[in-house]
């Protein structure tokens, strides 16, 4: 009876108590196809849709086995060994040589990486387009490598897509020719060993450009950074915004890691670069340093005044001077009394 008496929430409270399983951790599957933009697979093939989806599926495959690996060693096979609870050949027989299997992996993911960069390299290289033969670059046509690629905001706020290959980093612009998505080149160029990154702070920059902006503090950029050529009698800079703080930093990264074998090779260059002003983004031509040229003007607008001064002294009996004789017995006397003070100086002198 006292069995019966027992209130139904002692059950639920019982059962509250044991703890449900961890549910097992599954990675996330993904294609490739689903992490692209909606205009941007607009503009591939079905061909090439599976080829990259194919690509990518080995890519992800490889990293998941090295992960699985490596997880294997660390939690399982080291522990082991090292507590003596099974020895090497029993190990072996279990798990197999992990030192061998995680290398050789590791070696063909690299070799998917550098086909697969060769092979995106070529596809963006084709699709773009020169405005002139001068931005036309040999580093652009012999890459091999495209460390990264992507969409910034430059600033007057219009959209540029970025393409930071081995030895060049190439800006453009995103159009569309019948029906064919490409890369209009914008301005020229900048080779690596030419290039200078500035990592700029939240609010060094207005972004935007409009006349309402310059006066408030709403439009201070974020995630911003500037490239640049090293010489200035080039002109050209380009301030550069990012999505969030995240991208600005990859975007930093992989700028960095191109230009570091340059900078390594001669870091007293970079030490001695002229800050560009703003208007050569807009491919104006540098200012000059007016402030010499102020002092200049300055000094040689005093030296003509005391020259003209002197010569207008030493002119005497001019036509505009109404009264020389006067002008020129003054001078005469003058000159009479300082030879007598000089004359009365000598003479105390010899008394002394």
């Amino acid at each position: 009876m006292r069995a019966d008496n027992k209130s139904p929430n002692s059950t639920s409270k019982a059962c509250s108590k044991m703890a449900a399983p961890t549910p097992p951790k599954r990675r996330n599957s993904i294609l490739w196809s689903e992490m692209l933009d909606v205009n941007m697979k607009e503009t591939l093939s079905t061909k090439e849709i599976k080829r990259q989806e194919a690509i990518y599926e080995m890519t992800r495959g490889e990293q998941d086995l090295i992960e699985d690996l490596k997880l294997a060693r660390k939690a399982y096979h080291d522990p082991m060994l090292k507590l003596s609870i099974m020895s090497e050949d029993e190990l072996a027989q279990i798990f197999g040589d992990l030192d061998a299997y995680i290398p050789l992996h590791e070696g063909v993911l690299a070799d998917i990486n550098l086909k697969k960069g060769e092979s995106d390299c070529q596809y963006y290289i084709d699709k773009l387009e020169y405005l002139d033969d001068k931005q036309r670059d040999p580093l652009i046509e012999s890459s091999k490598s495209l460390l990264c690629h992507g969409e910034l905001k430059n600033k007057n706020g219009h959209k540029l897509y970025l393409f930071m290959f081995q030895d060049i980093l190439v800006l453009t612009r995103p159009i569309t020719r019948n029906e064919r998505q490409c890369y209009q080149v914008y301005r020229q160029p900048i080779p690596v060993r030419e290039l200078v990154l500035e990592d700029l702070q939240d609010g060094d920059v207005r972004m935007g450009g409009s006349f309402r902006g310059a006066f408030s503090n709403s439009d201070k950029a974020k995630n911003i950074f500037r490239v640049r050529f090293q010489e200035a009698c080039i002109g050209q800079s380009h301030t550069l915004q990012a999505n969030d703080i995240f991208h600005k930093q990859q975007w930093l990264n992989c700028i960095r890691t191109a230009i570091a074998p340059y900078q390594n090779a001669s870091p007293t260059e970079l030490k001695e670069l002229p800050d560009l002003s703003e208007e050569c983004e807009e491919n104006h031509p540098p200012a000059q340093n007016t402030n010499a040229q102020r002092r200049s003007s300055t000094i040689s607008g005093i030296v003509e005044m005391d020259l003209e001064e002197n010569a207008d002294s030493s002119v005497v009996g001019s036509p505009e001077d109404p009264k020389p004789g006067k002008l020129q017995r003054a001078l005469t006397g003058s000159r009479k009394s300082r030879d007598k003070t000089q004359q009365s100086m000598k003479r105390k002198e010899t008394l002394v």
